[in-house]
């Protein structure tokens, strides 16, 4: 799994320096205004995500864990923040890249706030604090819109340095469809989830604009399905939906639910069905999105379009809590049935 986790942390690394560069350009006290959000402003947020990586890395290496609270401010000096996550990403690569397969397959137990103790993998635990820092940043994008600032691109395929990424034993002695498999069923959970409390909202509370990349909550929740198929029609050799990355293919909220959970239980099977040869081979595709064909390893992709769900799963939730409502469970390590 090192290649996963290795990449992973890439893209992190990669994506808090866009954030950094995008924040800069709001004035410091819209950095820290309360907009609503799960940890309440733009720094609180990314506050939060130094928090838990903080938390998780000294896990791995055998450091005291800090007892922080979650929502605390570590650094209210903005310069001293972004020096301290430059050094925590490097070391957070510096893991990724070290650890040998085995290693990361080693069993990890972590006490929860509930008082329970979760025992899992090594590499799974990992994936949890990439993909809860992939969640968390996409609240924090979300905000940067609100305030007329976009990021930009925030695709793990146009990554730089994505085209040189390969392995053809990503997952070390683990079978890729079993850890895509973890990964569907996480998602599926995740978004019926989502979807149940966006249920408690009524339409126009979904479908208002309030800023974000694709305008409302069903805007943004139209987008991730829309991506979904069009990755496995990729996948899978078939035409591509001539459809627009903000088209929204259901205006009724319960058929775009119903899309939902048909396209769920069809990328849990399609995961259940992967071969690892298939996963390590180049794959080539023509992005109308950037204009330019890619090609990337297939594993890799399979990746980014998990990924590109948790990310605007947390841009949606912002809006939801902005609406007064608050977010349920999103941990990776909670997906129900792994114990």
């Amino acid at each position: 799994m090192r290649a996963v986790v290795s990449a992973l942390a890439r893209y992190n690394s990669w994506m808090n320096a866009a954030v950094r560069a995008a924040g800069a350009k709001l004035a410091a006290p819209d950095r820290h205004k309360n907009v609503g959000a799960t940890f309440k402003s733009l720094h609180g947020t990314l506050n939060h995500i130094m928090v838990a990586d903080r938390m998780w890395l000294a896990r791995f290496v055998g450091r005291p864990v800090p007892t922080d609270p979650l929502d605390a401010i570590l650094y209210t000096d903005e310069g001293e923040f972004w020096a301290t996550r430059d050094a925590l990403d490097a070391e957070i690569q510096s893991v990724a890249d070290g650890r040998s397969d085995d290693a990361w397959a080693a069993i990890l137990s972590v006490p929860r706030l509930s008082g329970r103790v979760l025992s899992r993998p090594a590499w799974l635990m990992a994936l949890h604090m990439l993909n809860h820092q992939t969640y968390h940043r996409g609240q924090a994008t979300t905000i940067l819109m609100q305030n007329g600032v976009d990021p930009g691109p925030t695709d793990l395929p146009v990554m730089p340095g994505a085209d040189a990424i390969a392995s053809d034993r990503p997952f070390g002695d683990l079978a890729g469809r079993d850890v895509f498999s973890l990964l569907a069923r996480y998602n599926a959970w995740s978004n019926a989830t989502l979807y149940e409390q966006c249920a408690g909202l009524d339409d126009a509370a979904r479908t208002r604009d309030l800023g974000a990349f694709f305008k409302s909550i069903h805007g943004t929740l139209g987008h991730i399905l829309v991506g979904d198929r069009i990755w496995l029609a990729r996948f899978r050799g078939q035409p591509v939906p001539m459809v627009g990355l903000g088209d929204v293919p259901y205006a009724r909220f319960d058929d775009l639910r119903q899309a939902r959970r048909d396209l769920d239980a069809d990328v849990v099977a399609f995961a259940e069905s992967l071969d690892d040869g298939w996963l390590a081979q180049p794959f080539s595709f023509v992005s109308a999105a950037y204009r330019a064909t890619f090609t990337r390893a297939t594993w890799l992709l399979l990746l980014h379009m998990f990924n590109h769900q948790t990310h605007h799963r947390g841009q949606a939730t912002v809006m939801i809590s902005q609406l007064g409502l608050v977010p349920g469970e999103t941990d990776l390590i909670s997906t129900p049935g792994l114990d």
